[in-house]
């Protein structure tokens, strides 16, 4: 509702290869799903989409979104930890935030630990409103978790604070 004309990939269409071919040229691309990290090999940190008739899943990993060419303006990553990674000396912290920015994404929204499904469709509701309105994702993501402090059900850092915008190159 909050974008416009968008193309909603829900429920068993939203597979791989309907993201791939579908996602890279979205201005805002919105995943919302799960996702986990593997500190060890983080190429293989993954989000999982719904699967076909002989698997019950699929997953998108950092390594196959490295070869995406994305054309967004903004990734929201709204899954558990994707916002996680391994430090790796000379590249920095590697993982789906990584993969996202180096496709072409200028700025990614992503989370740093588990995160609860309803503070979190909370926060994107507000993030998404806010961002019509402010110029920057950091400013929009600032107002958002504001809003959440303010309610005395989601005032506890748990439901606000595990999101960050990571910015890509301009």
């Amino acid at each position: 509702k909050q974008l416009g004309g968008a193309t909603l990939l829900t429920g068993k269409a939203a597979t791989k290869a309907a993201l791939l071919a579908k996602g890279g040229a979205c201005d805002v691309l919105h995943i919302a799903t799960h996702g986990y990290a593997d500190p060890e090999s983080p190429e293989f940190s993954a989000l999982l989409l719904a699967g076909t008739a002989d698997r019950p899943f699929e997953t998108l990993t950092a390594q196959e979104v490295y070869l995406w060419p994305l054309n967004a303006r903004l990734v929201t990553l709204s899954a558990c930890q994707t916002g996680l990674g391994k430090d790796v000396e000379g590249e920095g912290l590697m993982g789906l935030t990584r993969a996202f920015i180096c496709a072409g994404a200028r700025d990614v929204l992503c989370s740093l630990w588990p995160v609860s499904d309803d503070s979190t469709a909370k926060l994107m509701t507000r993030f998404y409103a806010s961002r019509t309105q402010a110029s920057a994702v950091e400013q929009a993501l600032q107002e958002a978790q504001q809003a959440l402090i303010a309610d005395p059900a989601t005032k506890h850092p748990f439901f606000w604070a595990g999101f960050i915008a990571v910015r890509g190159p301009q």
